[in-house]
């Protein structure tokens, strides 16, 4: 199985932010919104969050079970970006 660097090494910008965006949606269904994943997206394109970092983080809350912990630290980590 690849690492997550494996398979965002070769997708442009727009294919990456698609793709962890898709995967926090996954994941993350319960505790982040539309409007979460949007700054995400806008986050990623702009060059804020990088995708590599924040899928790792996120597939490490996943095994721990702290997705709640997960998604606030990200939503903070988001209203930061806005301002």
């Amino acid at each position: 199985m690849p690492s997550v660097a494996e398979e965002f090494q070769h997708l442009t910008a727009e294919q990456a932010a698609e793709k962890a965006v898709n995967r926090l949606a996954f994941h993350f269904r319960r505790f982040l919104d539309v409007t979460d994943l949007d700054a995400v997206r806008h986050g990623l394109l702009r060059g804020q969050l990088n995708g590599v970092d924040l899928l790792q983080e996120a597939m490490g809350a996943v095994a721990k079970l702290k997705k709640d912990e997960f998604a606030q630290a990200l939503k903070t980590k988001l209203r930061h970006l806005k301002s």
